[in-house]
């Protein structure tokens, strides 16, 4: 997950993913914020969502083009592409590679 994250593996942290609403034409969505490396083209980012949380499988979701942080590193926001449903919504980020 470091790499995925655009994090140094030699670094202790843990601000690689955060979460809360976005709001898109007036319809809020859950969403997360993450880090990525512009050059890792060999990855795959999906969006899980659930009402429980042993219980989230992947859903249609919008991502954005990415904001440039740093050289190499970019902050991209991944949403689901239907309104938020419920009082309560889990939602992990999957990252798969592609050899």
């Amino acid at each position: 997950m470091e790499y995925a994250l655009g994090r140094n593996p030699r670094v202790v942290d843990s601000d690689g993913v955060s979460w809360g609403p976005v709001t898109s034409a007036g319809t809020t969505h859950a969403a997360l914020r993450y880090h990525r490396p512009t050059h890792a083209l060999d990855l795959n980012y999906v969006l899980l969502a659930g009402d429980e949380p042993a219980a989230t499988l992947p859903v249609d979701a919008a991502q954005d083009s990415g904001v440039p942080t740093q050289p190499g590193i970019e902050q991209s926001v991944i949403r689901e592409q239907s309104p938020t449903a419920g009082p309560k919504r889990f939602i992990q980020l999957r990252v798969t590679y592609l050899p």
